[in-house]
């Protein structure tokens, strides 16, 4: 959508030469000659800049600035006169004059004006977006946002607590869908010293490949059809902070070649630009995909994969996590009774038992998504077990992967090689080909691993 110009002179001349000239430069065009007319078209239409003349036949071009600003004081204005002394010029700024420029009016220059104005304007409101969303995660202790005391949560927390004290600019979270990656990244972040710098989340897979690079790295005017200006991407915007890049196991081989080269130089130039951008930034990744997997397929470039993997944080699975399912549900319900003004206090023996019997394929999310509904439609202050949306049957569902494989089958004519290959064989299935998850279950390294699965041609067909 093009962005809106507010244009309000008294000379018709000026009206005219100016709304063609923002016409043919992309902009949508409102005109006014009176004073009356430009606080009307604020108010009804929230121009994104406003060209307004000093003098005006009704009221003072002050003045009016003075009400545009009350209306809404993030509305750039740029006044133009004849002539302006330094008084006027001094108390205009303080009323929130942008600029000003003087008449005759150069039309080229202008427009200049009008696109630098409305792209500085653009940079600050994302700033102040990002801004806000920090305020809103930030706590005294971001890590102990990331709730549970499971073994397994708190090994994670320790390893997060030597990461933010450390100097790694890459981490590598992995771990099944709806575990919590983006709470470990926004922890490593709020808890590091790069709070005070922008927190700037990039999911691969929502944003078309073909736009990635541009929002990633921003673009000169004119660097293809639609660049109507310069942008400045993401990479800028988080400049000394850190970005999150969810979903890296899907970046097409293309744009993983240029996020390796930013990662090596730590600097890239925009799409269509010649100039080096010096940025430092922490890139935090996650996948739920086996990216040695990716790797052997050709997906993923193994350079890439070892520049992304200076420390790897694994989020375990909600069903590893058993001590720390009914303490995740009260902060829950909690949550949703202050969000939809109820008062469920209790939970039910039996609605216990089944949450703690559930396996949980979908992970926190699932968790969080059951108890909304439930809360939700509840009316009584106890939360029973009819109130979930799971039932014996879709545990057994769930459980069916785990239970996927047999015990194992012992007998006499067993051999050692024959428990060996088993043990691999089930826990390739449990972890889901994760190679690395389960080299680090066996204790066994992946070069050791990868030769077992040869040796007792294990692999995928």
């Amino acid at each position: 959508m093009p962005q809106t110009v507010l244009i309000v002179d008294d000379e018709s001349s000026i009206v005219f030469s100016l709304s063609e000239a923002m016409r043919d430069a992309g902009y949508k065009v409102i005109t006014g000659t009176t004073g009356e007319e430009a606080i009307r078209e604020v108010k009804e239409s929230s121009p994104d800049i406003v060209l307004l003349d000093m003098k005006l036949p009704d009221i003072d071009g002050l003045k009016v600035l003075k009400q545009i600003k009350d209306m809404d004081q993030n509305t750039p204005v740029i006044m133009m006169s004849a002539y302006v002394d330094i008084p006027t010029a001094v108390n205009a700024t303080k009323i929130g004059a942008h600029s000003f420029v003087e008449k005759p009016l150069n039309v080229e220059k202008i427009k200049m004006d009008v696109q630098n104005t409305l792209e500085n304007y653009d940079v600050r409101k994302e700033l102040e977006q990002l801004k806000e969303i920090e305020r809103r995660h930030k706590s005294d202790n971001p890590i102990e946002q990331i709730l549970g005391n499971s073994p397994a949560i708190k090994k994670m927390k320790k390893t997060i607590e030597k990461i933010v004290e450390s100097r790694a600019t890459t981490v590598l979270i992995r771990g099944e869908s709806g575990s919590g990656k983006e709470l470990i990244a926004r922890a490593i972040h709020y808890a590091s010293n790069r709070s005070e710098k922008p927190f700037v989340d990039v999911n691969c897979t929502s944003i078309p490949d073909e736009l990635l690079e541009s929002e990633l790295f921003g673009h000169e005017r004119g660097a293809f059809t639609d660049a109507k200006k310069e942008k400045k991407g993401l990479f800028e915007l988080s400049n000394g902070g850190t970005m999150f890049l969810d979903e890296i196991g899907d970046m097409k081989m293309a744009m993983q070649a240029k996020l390796l080269r930013v990662l090596q130089e730590k600097n890239f130039k925009r799409v269509g630009g010649t100039k080096q951008i010096n940025v430092d930034v922490r890139i935090v990744a996650a996948t739920n995909k086996d990216l040695e997997q990716s790797i052997s397929d050709g997906l993923f470039r193994d350079d890439l994969y070892y520049r992304l993997n200076v420390v790897q944080i694994i989020s375990p699975p909600l069903r590893e996590r058993q001590d720390d399912v009914l303490l995740l549900t009260r902060h829950f319900i909690n949550e949703f009774n202050r969000d939809f003004n109820k008062s469920v206090s209790k939970i039910h023996p039996e609605a216990e038992q089944l949450l703690l019997s559930y396996s949980w394929p979908g992970n926190i999310r699932e968790l969080r998504n059951v108890l909304e509904r439930a809360i939700l439609l509840e009316s009584e202050d106890v939360l029973l077990p009819q109130d979930l949306s799971i039932s014996p049957s879709h545990q057994a569902a769930a459980r069916q992967q785990d239970d996927a494989t047999p015990a194992l089958p012992v007998n006499d004519d067993m051999t050692l090689d024959d428990m060996e290959k088993w043990l691999i064989e089930r826990t390739l299935s449990t972890c889901s080909w994760n190679k690395n998850l389960v080299a680090k279950k066996l204790g066994i390294n992946r070069t050791t691993l990868y030769t077992k699965i040869k040796k007792y041609n294990l692999e995928r067909d």
